[in-house]
């Protein structure tokens, strides 16, 4: 019964337009713009690093999210990885080719924005993976380079 006020809906009322989600986003049957889908693909990274959904990341990558991509204060999602204490996040994304030297708006990098939060065991990790990577630059050296691509 519709309130007083209200007027029901006839039933064969149109329904409303769905919010999109990661899943419309990656059909290539769907209508928006290359550059609209690797924003949203983008914008779902950082959101998946600032939470330490690993799946979600590693769907993402998959469908072509950008490891560099950064929101506007220029936080890669390590950035966001390493501020929310995701030690094993930022292991994934550093497998998957994320710079551990990417720097923000500010000048500073994930490795000292864990330091500023106080997160000692992950800047510690980054600052290893910084000086691992530092000396084996070349990527037949690259003991992480695609590590994850080989599923291990």
């Amino acid at each position: 019964m519709a309130q007083q006020g209200m007027k029901p809906l006839p039933i064969n009322a149109p329904a409303k337009k769905p919010i999109k989600t990661i899943i419309d986003i990656m059909p290539s049957e769907n209508p928006a713009s290359a550059t609209e889908k690797q924003m949203l693909l983008n914008d779902a990274l950082l959101v998946a690093a600032r939470t330490g959904d690993n799946a979600r990341i590693m769907q993402l990558l998959n469908a072509g999210a950008d490891i560099a991509a950064k929101n506007p204060s220029g936080w890669t999602p390590l950035h966001f990885a390493a501020s929310f204490k995701h030690i094993q996040t930022c292991a994934i994304l550093i497998c998957k080719g994320a710079d551990v030297n990417a720097k923000d708006e500010r000048g500073d990098t994930a490795m000292q924005w864990a330091a500023c939060g106080g997160y000692k065991k992950t800047e510690q990790f980054l600052k290893s993976m910084e000086w691992i990577l530092s000396v084996t630059d070349n990527s037949f050296m690259n003991p992480f380079k695609g590590c994850l691509s080989r599923g291990g």
